[in-house]
């Protein structure tokens, strides 16, 4: 199962940083691999990392799972 979030919503302070952060603790509870989609920069590929999605979509890549070294 997948969860998909759209970067329009996605980390413009810190509140929304930390109810993403809570989503994606939640999917991953259920099992769900979290998604978030137009990325269009790597400011915004870091921020999806640090909230713990497993991976984006948009301009950057159709799809990519992060690399979480």
């Amino acid at each position: 199962a997948y969860v998909k979030i759209d970067q329009g919503f996605f980390v413009r302070d810190e509140v929304d940083t930390e109810f993403l952060r809570s989503l994606c603790m939640a999917a991953h509870q259920v099992e769900a691999k979290v998604i978030v989609t137009r990325v269009e920069s790597d400011e915004q590929q870091q921020r999806v990392k640090d909230v713990g999605a497993d991976g984006y979509q948009g301009y950057l890549a159709p799809i990519a799972p992060l690399a979480l070294s």
